[in-house]
């Protein structure tokens, strides 16, 4: 196994299956599970020279088999850890060779991204169909929005595995929204179906998670073997935008209830508590999607024509407090203290972020005993008595250090010190309000060490 240059030391597995070996003495009750732990996974932050000089710099692990071998069925872990799944690869580049130096390309290939679970257990959706070869080569095209690429684990099986006994079954956020090539590892010529399901006629088959919303979905395979029609079943979990190690909930929009009454309504996704509508959804409006929290009310007179896509249902969404919360271009809305002793400056930077695409970097020249001395915050944030409040943020340093962590108004919600790690960590606090405010401060004193300290994805919500 060869690894870029940079790759931090952590472990990769590599399982080769051959047909004749007996599995019977494994003592996992579920082998296909996959751990959260960071060290049974391979990660890499900085592109180095490909072994395939035609792709040029980029993040890859190329695997050495040893010698060459008809490779089969392919069974991937993204990478599992909580705090590091956004660097999973969400499209990956294979290439195969028996030499090392004459490379075959057999595409782009999407990889859901994993669970931050030890329910998880991979995607098994390629394969190599028979192709004889001795290395592997894989390449990061793009990930989940982090800034590094990290890999759990691959199993390449030798010898063909029956498409009944593969077991197709994935889970997914709705927040994935569309996931594409998905497939059952076998190529027969057939059809895919199933909701949120696009058969791309090419032996794979889109899913639109955020289409269908959370649930258990059936995929059928129907293809025909020796003059008979065959069919085969597999399955994609849906899990709910507030589950833990999903992404954020679409946000609602700013109003408790959305009234939708045009003719024709402009195509669009329509998130509130509550939507009702009499409008008419016609050839112009192309697509329309009703999204109500607690409810969704068609009201007499509401039309829609045929031909046309409409869909309702209750899905949750959240609307994020925090004004400005990955400092996309700017630090609006933010604002910074340094005391004469604790001099620095605050900015928003693109080369490092927890995901989308920028964050906020707070740089101490010189540190204090008191932290407070260091401020960075958000206030004018409004509150209401006896409501339930999820606080959430991601932060990393320039060294180890700590950090006070503060949400309050006359009384604090919420008062931390945390440990701030040379990589990306996500903290959550959940408080209830004891009073009604239109002030509350959202707070990181940092003066107590010097350096450079990393913050993104601020997040304040109500939840249930």
């Amino acid at each position: 196994m060869y690894n870029s240059a940079d790759d931090l030391n952590m472990k990769t597995t590599l399982i080769i299956i051959f047909s004749l070996l007996s599995f019977g003495l494994i003592a996992q009750c579920y082998p296909d599970r996959h751990s959260t732990n960071i060290t049974d996974s391979w990660l890499s932050c900085t592109k180095t020279a490909s072994p395939n000089p035609a792709n040029g710099d980029g993040y890859w692990i190329m695997y050495d088999l040893g010698a060459a071998h008809d490779l089969y069925n392919v069974h991937i872990w993204n990478i599992n850890h909580p705090d590091f799944v956004t660097y999973g690869f969400k499209k990956m580049k294979i290439e195969l060779s028996q030499d090392g130096v004459s490379w075959l390309a057999l595409g782009s290939f999407d990889i859901p991204k994993a669970l931050s679970s030890s329910f998880y257990e991979g995607y098994r959706g390629i394969n190599f169909d028979g192709i004889n070869a001795q290395y592997v080569l894989i390449t990061g095209e793009e990930n989940f929005g982090g800034t590094c690429f990290g890999l759990g684990e691959i199993k390449i099986y030798t010898s063909p595995q029956d498409i009944d006994d593969w077991n197709f079954a994935i889970t997914v956020c709705e927040t994935d929204g569309i996931v594409e090539q998905l497939s059952f590892g076998e190529n027969l010529n057939g059809e895919y179906a199933g909701g949120g399901v696009v058969d791309k006629n090419n032996g794979t088959f889109d899913f639109d998670a955020n289409l269908v919303g959370p649930g258990l979905y059936n995929i059928k395979y129907t293809y025909n073997q020796n003059g008979m029609e065959q069919i085969s079943m597999g399955s994609i979990e849906v899990l709910s935008c507030e589950t833990r190690f999903c992404g954020d909930c679409f946000p609602c929009d700013n109003y408790s209830q959305a009234v939708i009454d045009g003719n024709p309504i402009p195509l669009g996704t329509y998130s509130a508590d509550s939507v009702a509508s009499m409008g008419t959804v016609n050839p112009n409006s192309l697509e329309v999607n009703f999204r109500g929290e607690e409810s969704v009310l068609l009201n007499s007179g509401f039309t829609v024509e045929p031909s046309r896509d409409f869909t309702a249902d209750i899905r949750d969404c959240q609307t994020n407090l925090i004004q400005n919360p990955s400092f996309e271009g700017s630090l609006a809305t933010w604002s910074s203290t340094f005391s004469s002793t604790t001099p620095g400056t605050a900015n928003w930077v693109s080369n490092d972020y927890f995901e989308a695409n920028n964050a906020a970097l707070i740089d101490v020249t010189t540190a204090s005993a008191n932290d407070w001395r260091v401020q960075f915050k958000q206030s004018g944030i409004e509150l209401e008595a006896g409501e339930m409040y999820e606080f959430s943020f991601a932060i990393k340093g320039d060294v180890r250090k700590v950090c006070t962590v503060r949400c309050y108004t006359s009384t604090f919600f919420v008062s931390e010190i945390i440990d701030v790690d040379p990589f990306w960590n996500h903290h959550t606090f959940t408080f209830q309000a004891d009073n009604n405010t239109s002030n509350c401060i959202i707070n990181f004193q940092l003066g107590a060490t010097p350096g450079l300290t990393y913050i993104d994805h601020v997040k304040l919500v109500k939840v249930d």
